[in-house]
């Protein structure tokens, strides 16, 4: 069972442009949500910065290390970063701009969790992922993030593409490969409020809210979503 730990990374990007999580509204205010949601749901919360990342690999996965800081971009070191906090602990990890909206009983009730991509049910989404400490399948994203990085990082192409390169190498698509090599089929569960179009729920009982980076306007639109009327679901500010 995933234990009742829900992790979150901060680390800098850009160490002359030193940021706080306050900068970014929409992180701030998703940031809050999620910490008072482990607080009023009894969830161990992490916020896993700069500092302790690095003492995590230098000090437990020294094996790791040259790898992880060689990574060409930022995004790829924290993706590194959430597979291996998985692995270490166990528990739920979300981006800063993904919070909970209701009940993850279910979340800890499972092995491994991982969420759909809204316009793909093939597709995880790794905004979102769970599972349990020393988790054979986190071990196995792990090994084929270096497998995937190394066979990709001198083709032309992918210098050329830089979004492309981190889907193939360290997001998604590599952890969809992952996931095609399991013997028995693991589950993408379709809980996710992200559709930043239409700006509706894209599923029937979302358990979980992202506003996906930049385009949202978070106070109108967790007005609009407060409003959606659910049985199964109360959401609260």
């Amino acid at each position: 069972m995933i234990p009742r730990k829900i992790h979150q990374i901060w680390i800098q990007f850009d160490p002359d442009n030193y940021k706080q999580i306050s900068d970014n509204e929409k992180f701030k205010i998703q940031n809050e949500r999620t910490i008072k949601f482990c607080e009023k749901n009894n969830i161990q919360y992490t916020l896993h910065t700069d500092e302790s990342c690095n003492e995590l690999i230098s000090s437990k996965y020294p094996e790791h290390y040259n790898f992880y800081n060689n990574l060409r971009y930022p995004t790829q070191r924290c993706d590194f970063l959430r597979y291996l906090i998985i692995y270490e602990y166990g528990g739920l990890y979300l981006d800063m701009d993904v919070s909970p909206l209701r009940d993850l009983s279910e979340v800890w009730e499972s092995k491994n969790f991982l969420v759909r991509w809204n316009t793909s049910p093939n597709m995880p989404y790794t905004a979102v992922i769970g599972g349990e400490k020393n988790s054979s399948f986190f071990r196995q994203v792990i090994e084929h993030f270096y497998e995937s990085y190394e066979q990709k990082k001198d083709m032309d192409y992918y210098k050329k593409w830089k979004g492309k390169f981190v889907y193939q190498t360290s997001a998604h698509y590599m952890v969809k490969r992952v996931i095609t090599k399991q013997q028995q089929k693991i589950k993408l569960w379709d809980v996710m409020y992200i559709d930043k179009k239409k700006l509706q729920v894209v599923c029937e009982n979302p358990m979980f809210l992202d506003y996906n980076a930049n385009s949202w306007n978070v106070k109108s639109e967790w007005k609009g979503l407060s409003e959606q009327k659910s049985n199964q679901n109360k959401i609260e500010d």
